[in-house]
């Protein structure tokens, strides 16, 4: 089996299991798994978004991007930093929580109406709550 990023082989083994942790840098990549078996090659590819964060007492929200024009699922990708203890983290469109999850990072595609909207993401830790918003338009062209 092997694996690549961005068209470039990354790592390779010769089971029939995979297990790597591959260091990726900030921004989207293309992975693709390749196989063999009895019947020749095989694979699968997909889009990786990879947000990083290392502002302290921070939420970078990757995707979407402020004022972009989805058309499609919208693919919500946002990382908090903090150097206290973090408890929660917390999703919101148009001010109504849609997600929240004690890990500090989120990656979710949720439904949502075609039309202009708001992301909010907010972390918290001992200290108290910190976010960041965009603003994005579902759906086509606005």
């Amino acid at each position: 089996m092997q694996i690549y990023v961005d068209n470039t082989l990354k790592f390779q083994t010769p089971d029939d299991l995979l297990d790597a942790n591959l260091q990726l840098s900030a921004g989207p990549h293309r992975i693709t798994a390749k196989a063999w078996d009895d019947e020749g090659p095989f694979s699968t590819t997909t889009t990786l978004l990879v947000c990083t964060n290392s502002t302290n007492r921070t939420v970078k929200i990757c995707s979407p991007t402020q004022g972009a024009v989805i058309n499609g699922p919208v693919h919500i990708v946002a990382s908090a930093d903090t150097s206290l203890p973090f408890s929660q983290l917390q999703v919101y469109l148009d001010s109504k929580i849609i997600f929240r999850s004690s890990s500090e990072s989120v990656d979710f595609a949720p439904d949502m109406p075609a039309g202009t909207h708001n992301i909010t993401v907010k972390g918290w830790d001992s200290s108290g709550a910190f976010s960041s918003t965009v603003g994005f338009f579902a759906g086509g062209t606005p």
